[in-house]
């Protein structure tokens, strides 16, 4: 079958979780015989409204899609996204369209897919499509729990995470520093110049300036929910809370990803005499909560355990720059090592290979993090919170240890068990596997597209 594939952004430009699994289904989808091409929506500004590239990365076709509405609440429905969207539609004559996420572009393009008859599918990553910040996580940094989005969104919206005001200015510099020498900043800085000149906006707008106006925008989200003819999500924590953000009036399936483990090497961990080795693997934002690891390492005796972190900020955002400067700080405390520096995919079982337990410490309801993943299929334990996708693969006591969400006491709890009880280690490394190979999960996604093809007919 010929499948497309549509995600907020894509590679080379950008290189999170989302677009690398999509990246990484593709390519099996390919390798099984199936035609596979991507529709991306891009994230920087352009001169245009609407401007559409075409372009290869490696294996896959992809469209790369600049979108800029000049009128309010574009995202929901804009009537040039549309057009544009149906002649794509009808040049590449898919057999299927699988949504992997809907940020950058616009809904019109699920009244559009819907109208021609081609079978729909999505994939359920965060919270996006009725939390305006994404995650669930509220503008002051705390979680929302069972929010009432008539009521909690507009006052969440005008909130915002105090920066430390010795951090501004520096960050700042900062800024400037890592993206003076990027030829793709200095086009993006072009591009948004260009249009301010012409009196555009460069970022889609949204309004979202009421009680009525979240509301609008929840109920054209609904609807629009309401015409895919499969919507899935990857863990079951994001899909039954989902469900219930959506008031029940759609249904979600539970599909679990599986990340390509394959560069993966699975060794026994034991505990030597040495240091005992927790890593963090990932983004330094706020919301992956390494502030809250970094603190709780503190508490561990000195000498007995060293916390290796793998990742940096998104360097091209000044808050999160700021942010980085107070990780830095917290990190100046013995036993703390930072590889800020990417790491390249292929040496993923050596950067492994260099810790003994794996701490996932997201403050969100994270909906897999396919670093959980890979550590097991390393042979790694993982400490991840009991609430969001990494606790429905990771078995308290068997293969891990779990700890209450945004705990910092629990989670130090958790990690001096490690400390305490020489045999753990090696005892949950022994149990450490994924769920199940790619493969498997490459079974399942396939089995669902005929199964929706088949009932579309």
């Amino acid at each position: 079958m010929k499948i497309l594939h549509v995600v907020h952004q894509f590679l080379p430009y950008h290189h999170h979780g989302a677009e690398i699994s999509t990246y990484e289904l593709g390519v099996m989808q390919q390798a099984a015989g199936h035609e596979v091409v991507v529709v991306a929506g891009e994230s920087s500004p352009h001169e245009q409204e609407l401007f559409h590239e075409q372009y290869s990365y490696r294996e896959l076709k992809v469209h790369r899609i600049y979108f800029n509405p000049q009128t309010p609440n574009g995202w929901l429905s804009h009537d040039g996204f549309a057009q544009l969207w149906r002649g794509l539609v009808e040049s590449e004559q898919p057999d299927l369209v699988h949504v992997q996420h809907l940020m950058n572009l616009s809904l019109s393009l699920v009244d559009v897919t819907h109208e021609m008859g081609i079978p729909l599918v999505l994939t359920l990553r965060d919270f996006s499509l009725l939390c305006p910040r994404i995650n669930l996580v509220k503008g002051d940094g705390n979680v929302c729990i069972d929010p009432d989005l008539e009521s909690d969104c507009l006052p969440c919206l005008k909130q915002k995470r105090p920066m430390e005001s010795g951090d501004l200015l520096p960050a700042a510099v900062d800024l400037l520093r890592e993206n003076i020498l990027s030829p793709r900043s200095w086009d993006i800085l072009r591009r948004l110049i260009s249009a301010r000149l012409r009196s555009r906006k460069v970022f889609p707008p949204l309004s979202l300036s009421s009680g009525d106006d979240i509301l609008r925008r929840n109920e054209e989200v609904i609807r629009r929910l309401q015409k895919f003819d499969r919507i899935t999500a990857i863990s079951e924590d994001t899909a039954s809370r989902f469900e219930r953000l959506a008031d029940n009036r759609v249904s979600v399936q539970t599909l679990q990803q599986v990340p390509d483990t394959g560069r993966c090497l699975w060794k026994q961990r034991i505990r030597g005499d040495g240091h005992l080795r927790f890593g963090y693997l990932g983004k330094m934002s706020y919301v992956k909560g390494v502030h809250l690891l970094l603190r709780a390492f503190r508490y561990l005796p000195l000498g007995q355990a060293k916390l290796l972190l793998f990742g940096g900020p998104t360097r091209t955002d000044i808050r999160q720059l700021a942010f980085w400067r107070k990780l830095k700080r917290l990190s100046k405390w013995p036993g703390v090592q930072i590889f800020s520096d990417p790491f390249d995919p292929a040496e993923i079982a050596e950067v492994m290979n260099q810790i003994d337990v794996l701490i996932v410490p997201s403050i969100w309801f994270e909906a897999y993090g396919r670093v959980v993943a890979e550590a097991l299929a390393s042979g790694i334990p993982v400490i991840c919170s009991d609430e969001g996708g990494p606790a429905s693969v990771i078995q308290p006591d068997i293969n891990g240890l779990t700890f209450h969400l945004g705990d910092e006491m629990d989670l130090v709890t958790k990690m001096r068990r490690f400390i305490d009880e020489p045999d753990l280690l090696e005892r949950m490394s022994s149990e450490a596997h994924p769920p199940k190979t790619p493969d498997q999960y490459l079974d399942e996604v396939l089995s669902m597209y005929a199964d929706v093809i088949e009932k579309k007919l």
